[in-house]
């Protein structure tokens, strides 16, 4: 069983995997093909294992790792392609093990790829970019990071630097443009303080 809020919406599977909404509707956030707020929950889908509610949008992943989009679509945050909202679910990818909603933009983790989509005007994709994406972006492959994650504890930080440049590169130095663009600390060598710098660089 899980639960999830949007802005004026609500979201929760039950022990059976039954999904229901209730809220505001104004976009076919609650799933059932109307645009009408619902005072109760009703129920939208069977099945489900985890919900997530966006501002005005709504997704989940069902028993079979298939993720299921729906609701507001005005910034791509639906990932279909284009920006007309959705009355009824309708399913977007599937080896979906992971979702976060913001207010108008997702994440997914699909095996070990992070995606993103929707809006984006602050950067909160990651994808170097401000302009919103209407279709799922790979953002990161996590096995570079875990890789890189000499200390294993699942984080990139001042013990790992090292690491993350030998999986990404297959050697410890860097050309003289790498090394710029990946040397935070500006003292020409790669050390403690660079681990973050030269993962984002190098993955980007």
């Amino acid at each position: 069983a899980c639960i999830s809020a949007g802005y004026n919406h609500s979201m929760a599977v039950n022990v059976d995997g039954h999904l229901w909404a209730w809220g505001n509707n104004n976009y076919g956030q609650l799933g059932n093909n109307t645009t009408t707020n619902s005072l109760i929950p009703i129920f939208i889908a069977k099945n489900a294992k985890s919900v997530e509610a966006g501002g005005d949008f709504s997704a989940f992943i069902n028993i079979n790792d298939s993720l299921w989009l729906w609701g507001r679509n005005n910034q791509g945050q639906i990932g279909c392609g284009n920006t007309e909202d959705m009355l009824l679910p309708k399913t977007r990818m599937n080896y979906v093990s992971a979702i976060s909603a913001g207010e108008n933009h997702c994440l997914a983790l699909v095996y070990d790829t992070l995606l993103a989509w929707g809006l984006n005007y602050c950067g909160q994709l990651g994808n170097g970019d401000t302009g919103y994406v209407t279709t799922p972006v790979e953002i990161i492959n996590l096995i570079n990071v875990l890789e890189g994650d000499a200390n294993l504890d699942g984080l990139v930080n001042t013990g790992d630097a090292v690491m993350v440049l030998k999986f990404v590169t297959g050697s410890a130095e860097l050309n003289e443009t790498q090394l710029i663009a990946a040397d935070y600390n500006e003292d020409k060598k790669i050390n403690t303080g660079d681990a973050t710098a030269i993962l984002l660089y190098l993955v980007q």
